[in-house]
């Protein structure tokens, strides 16, 4: 046997390993275009619904999810964890009942907190440019980039403690699943927000190990719902 396939052969079965599947909650019903962050009542719009479906039947067709995401599979936990926020659980609906999972809500993976929220998002973005004097903060002025890495990692240590040797689905925002991205991919968490590629029920997927506090594989993305707005 290579060493390659003696690593993945341990791979398979080492309960050290944890693997994250993050969502981005589908499109939100926002006609007035302003910042939601953390406010109450903001729910998905019928294309949302739509996405959210679709990403519900793209998962319950893939059980096996790691052979697109890695070269070993975990099972699926029961458990589905989500954004305490109306538009996380919107999107959750279709997935629990589509894989029979339970809804498990956690607080650090929520949204990333705002300096403005309920403000219209201006045309002209140099309006806000007093927000984003300081490089560390997203572009909206809220908590640091540190500060999200930190509640994530923690909500991750926590889960891999619990959910060890499985997959988990966790229903979360785009910022700060993309800051996750880039610190996983050792790049720099501040950012041009323009550069995000995390669509509306797109998944981006961690192997990770709660012994190193790091991927054992790059990191995964795919966008089953992008075209369908």
């Amino acid at each position: 046997m290579s060493e390659i396939s003696k690593i993945d052969s341990n791979l398979k079965t080492n309960n050290d390993l944890t693997t994250f599947h993050f969502v981005r909650h589908a499109e939100v019903y926002n006609p007035k275009k302003v910042i939601y962050e953390h406010l109450p009542g903001f729910y998905i719009s019928q294309s949302g619904k739509r996405q959210a479906h679709i990403l519900a039947e793209f998962l319950a067709e893939r059980k096996n999810w790691l052979e697109k995401f890695a070269n070993f599979t975990f099972r699926l936990s029961k458990n589905l964890y989500s954004s305490p926020l109306l538009r996380a659980e919107e999107t959750a609906v279709p997935i629990l009942a589509k894989l029979d999972l339970e809804l498990v809500y956690d607080q650090r993976i929520i949204e990333a907190k705002s300096a403005i929220p309920g403000q219209a998002i201006p045309r002209n973005p140099f309006k806000l440019a007093y927000l984003a004097r300081n490089p560390f903060r997203p572009s909206w002025g809220g908590e640091s980039y540190q500060d999200i890495k930190l509640r994530f990692l923690s909500f991750m240590n926590d889960i891999a403690q619990k959910e060890a040797g499985k997959q988990v689905i966790c229903i979360s925002h785009q910022s700060p699943i993309w800051i996750m991205n880039r610190y996983f991919s050792g790049k720099t968490l501040w950012h041009n927000p323009k550069t995000r590629t995390t669509v509306n029920c797109s998944v981006t997927t961690f192997v990770y190990s709660k012994l190193s506090g790091q991927v054992v594989q790059p990191v995964r993305y795919c966008a089953p719902a992008e075209n369908n707005t």
